[in-house]
């Protein structure tokens, strides 16, 4: 498993603390708000620990913004092969939660 920081991962956190600052939010206040300690907000902060989706969630809500805020200014994606799979598997996904499919 690679330890290299992924530049996304970098980017959601350099939009997480922009958004604390804006907001006057301390490390311990925003660690307390969503269940974790300061240092790991600061780990979230540099890139260095990603942030799983539900802890995410919880760090849109005590900051107000949406979860599409940590990722506004990403360029968008270069379409590869393995991307046209994944658009695949998103219709195959979205056909399976129609409400026109019977359940089963």
């Amino acid at each position: 498993m690679s330890t290299k920081i992924h530049p996304i991962d970098v980017h959601v956190g350099h939009r997480l603390r922009k958004r604390r600052l804006q907001l006057m939010v301390g490390l311990m206040a925003l660690g307390k708000a969503v269940g974790v300690r300061a240092q790991q907000i600061q780990k979230y902060e540099k890139g260095q620990d990603r942030i799983a989706s539900s802890r995410l969630y919880l760090l849109a809500c005590a900051l107000g913004v949406p979860v599409s805020f940590f990722f506004a200014g990403l360029p968008k994606p270069v379409r590869t092969k393995s991307s046209s799979t994944a658009v695949t598997l998103r219709k195959r996904t979205d056909l399976e939660h129609s409400p026109s499919r019977p359940q089963r």
